[in-house]
């Protein structure tokens, strides 16, 4: 480990509370550990060059609620996808098949043992929705 200097606390300081990067991000930045960014992020330590207030969230932390959305959806997430194609099964074909759908997906994570791509969800979402049609025709 190494010596911080006040700038890199007011850094890490601020990388932790805007919820950009875990506490073991931040640590394996600042080759730091996990308590020690722990400790600075919530006034235990460095609290003279942070100026943090213990018990409250600081002003860095505190982004409009437009701004947390673009974040949230500026890369789309595979589990979002599934619930949307979810949804559109069960609006379609009805929730019997809607959870099939959800089975097939939670079936296929647990073969490959890692969460799916969103290409991999929509290539099941296609396949299962053409399947689907023509059963219904």
């Amino acid at each position: 480990m190494i010596k911080l200097t006040a700038k890199e606390v007011r850094e890490l300081y601020k990388v932790a509370w805007t919820g950009d990067s875990t506490n073991a991000e931040i640590a394996e930045k600042y080759n730091v550990t996990k308590n020690v960014v722990s400790s600075i992020k919530n006034g235990f330590t460095w609290g003279s060059v942070t100026l943090h207030i213990r018990g409250t969230v600081p002003s860095v932390a505190q982004t409009p609620f437009k701004e947390k959305m673009k974040t949230i959806f500026k890369t789309p997430d595979a589990d979002i996808t599934i619930d949307n194609r979810f949804w559109d099964l069960s609006e379609e074909f009805g929730s019997d098949i809607a959870y099939l759908f959800k089975q097939k997906i939670y079936d296929m994570r647990g073969t490959l043992r890692r969460k799916l791509t969103i290409t991999e969800v929509e290539e099941i979402y296609d396949q299962f929705r053409k399947q689907k049609t023509e059963d219904k025709l």
